[in-house]
């Protein structure tokens, strides 16, 4: 008989004793009547955990082509040598079609493979791509102790204390191990790692020095101690045990499974050598130590091939993989993507996990380094329908006449006053378009990008085509290296235009004050925004900081470093500062995150920042606001170029009151002529 349940509480009576059970006359259950061997349970597959994994498909492909690249001498490739090892990279696209939907990863260029053969297209890692290897590193060094952690554990749980560095290197994704951890982590940490040479050339083990007893507490003991604490009441460790819903257990095995519950919970970091390999104690231990295995992976899963590699160190039996359906309330085993992999039940809620290991930080900042590029794509993707189109409209001379649009008079008098304004501020545009240029990292940046914020700059429609040729002396177009492509360099540089507002602003208040004053953000917190202590002695100690320029060279600089934010602040804060409004969107930010040293994850600086920024969601746009430019919802100081705003609200203006005027003749006239429909009747 079956039956349905959903833990296995719900029908065990209890089988898991939360406190320690009272001595009974015979202590060990019942567990011989079958061997262990002969106990099946039916697979059944969980959706939702096999989502956790398909959630992780598209970032998993990345970062086996990332690391392809990375692999490389000079971490370049000629993208047909990538092609050729599409099969082995499991990448069911051509690299092509990769690079296009996965924008940022990688730089495309000509070079030669042999001094003489003809130019052929190579990969690098692309500036983007760098940034995030250089937020890694630093994600890696906060997190040492733990990888250190991680590291003894693994070898406590082994038989000899001793593991193969070659499967400890295939296992470094797993666990969060750095790809250098054998050569730079060990060494450092002499006093609880040993590297080895074995019998056969070129082996190597990685053995265990010292115990640290704190290390050789599982997840399970540390759970049951935290009970315990919390309660005042021993508990005894052991397994959470929670069936999926709609899942079954005959009856044989539920009794089996409360019987094995009930046996004491053996650590994985035990000897267990005069324990029998068939015994259900050797499987309670076994179990412990997937449990533990699993624990300690980043994302509590591992497939199952991969822990199969450890079975001799481990104690695992030839059929070990049983053991994940054996034990469905523990573990769940997927199948997705063709590979078994073993995943830890209690730490997942639906797909997601429920608490994220600190080397998880790693792949977030990958992740928002591939959607960002995806953005992008999709970005492109629209522009080029919305093209095709056009085009299609257009094409079709035979069709039907439709209306057309022209500007009228008054709007081509606004149109000679915004012509007049953008000439008598000329100076200002071209301070402008050299400042940009002057705080990029390699002095040159891209017209469409250039074009794409010229509204929130005030440059003229036709700055490229009409003002840059008049300042040669400043700008100079170049052409990249794809058709179409057009950049825009500054030729010379101009001190005067190397002065922040910031820094102005410091200079001005020194002549007026006789005093000299260092150059700093103008920190100022709404009434409504409360800081916590921890954050409010960073953000103290943070100003204390030297101002850096946006217009000084900060190559040598950490990107994760506290100097770093510093100077990307200066750049925001000087960027907003130029635009006529004192705000821009986010996206349109974004677009200049490589050119500006920007992190990939710049966006937060805002809110981190929160008594220098603002950022609104107004209009489902994010927008980036100056709060020091802003007094009651009105700017306190005004870009010249503001007036072309001021003239255009003015047209607007006029035509919304003749239109008001003439409903309001409309409703005089409709008013009038019911009184003469009334008085007729």
């Amino acid at each position: 008989m079956l039956l349905k349940t959903r833990t296995v509480s719900s029908y065990l009576h209890n089988l898991t004793p939360i406190f320690t059970p009272p001595r009974r006359p015979n202590p060990r259950p019942n567990l011989q009547a079958k061997p262990i061997s002969s106990l099946k349970v039916a697979w059944r597959k969980d959706r939702k955990l096999d989502q956790a994994i398909d959630n992780d498909k598209r970032y998993k492909v990345c970062a086996r082509v990332v690391k392809e690249v990375l692999n490389e001498p000079g971490q370049v490739i000629p993208l047909r040598y990538l092609e050729k090892r599409r099969e082995r990279l499991r990448l069911n696209v051509k690299v092509k079609t990769f690079l296009t939907q996965n924008p940022g990863l990688f730089d495309v260029y000509y070079d030669r493979i042999r001094p003489k053969s003809e130019p052929v297209r190579f990969l690098r890692v692309s500036d983007r791509l760098r940034r995030f290897l250089g937020e890694e590193k630093k994600i890696f060094k906060e997190n040492e102790v733990l990888i250190v952690s991680k590291l003894c554990k693994l070898l406590m749980m082994s038989k000899d204390k001793l593991l193969s560095a070659e499967k400890l290197a295939h296992v470094k994704r797993e666990f969060g191990f750095p790809n250098d951890f054998l050569d730079n982590l060990v060494p450092r940490y002499s006093e609880y790692f040993r590297l080895i040479r074995g019998s056969g050339e070129g082996n190597l083990f990685l053995e265990l020095v010292s115990w640290n007893p704190e290390f050789a507490k599982s997840v399970i003991e540390k759970r049951a101690e935290e009970e315990s604490e919390l309660t005042g009441i021993r508990v005894r460790p052991n397994f959470h045990y929670e069936l999926p819903q709609g899942f079954f257990l005959k009856k044989e095995m539920r009794e089996w499974v409360r019987d094995w519950l009930e046996l004491d919970y053996i650590s994985p970091y035990e000897d267990v050598s005069h324990l029998d390999q068939a015994s259900p104690e050797m499987e309670k231990r076994s179990v412990g130590v997937f449990h533990e295995l699993l624990s300690l992976s980043i994302l509590k899963r591992v497939p199952v091939p991969i822990l199969g590699k450890f079975s001799e160190e481990y104690r695992f039996s030839n059929a070990f993989s049983s053991v994940f359906t054996r034990h469905s309330g523990i573990f769940y085993l997927s199948l997705k993507g063709g590979i078994k992999t073993a995943l830890l039940r209690e730490a997942y809620k639906t797909d997601q996990l429920v608490d994220s290991d600190p080397l998880l930080a790693i792949k977030d900042k990958f992740a928002e380094l591939l959607e960002e590029g995806w953005r992008e794509c999709d970005d492109q993707l629209r522009l080029q329908r919305e093209e095709r189109k056009k085009d299609m409209i257009g094409s079709n001379p035979k069709s039907k006449p439709v209306r057309f649009l022209r500007i009228r008079d008054r709007l081509k008098r606004f149109l000679e006053e915004e012509e007049r304004i953008v000439k008598e501020n000329e100076g200002l545009i071209v301070s402008k378009l050299c400042k940009l240029l002057m705080m990029s990292k390699d002095k040159v940046l891209s017209t469409e990008k250039l074009v794409n914020v010229k509204r929130e700059f005030g440059f003229p429609n036709d700055f490229l085509v009409n003002l840059v040729p008049k300042y040669s002396d400043y700008f100079r177009l170049i052409k990249g290296p794809r058709e179409g492509n057009s950049y825009l360099q500054l030729v010379s540089w101009n001190p005067e235009f190397a002065k922040s507002v910031i820094k102005k602003r410091a200079e001005e208040e020194s002549e007026l004050t006789g005093i000299q004053v260092q150059p700093n953000f103008h920190y100022d917190l709404p009434e409504e925004v409360f800081l916590k202590k921890e954050m409010r002695e960073w953000i103290s100690d943070w100003l204390e900081l030297d101002y850096i320029s946006p217009y000084e060279d900060v190559s040598h600089l950490d990107q994760a470093s506290s100097e770093m934010e510093k100077r990307s602040v200066g750049v925001l804060h000087e960027l907003l500062s130029l635009s006529i409004l004192k705000k821009v969107p986010v996206p349109i930010l974004g677009k200049f995150s490589e050119e500006y040293r920007f992190s990939n994850a710049f966006s937060s600086v805002f809110t981190r920042h929160s008594g220098i920024f603002y950022i609104s969601l107004k209009g489902g746009i994010r927008t980036a606001v100056l709060r020091e430019a802003y007094r009651d919802k009105q700017l306190v100081d005004h870009d010249p170029l503001l007036e072309i705003k001021s003239k255009l609200v003015e047209l607007l203006e006029e035509g919304w009151q003749e239109r008001d005027e003439q409903w309001r003749l409309q409703r005089r006239e409709s008013t009038e002529d019911m009184k003469m429909m009334a008085a007729r009747k």
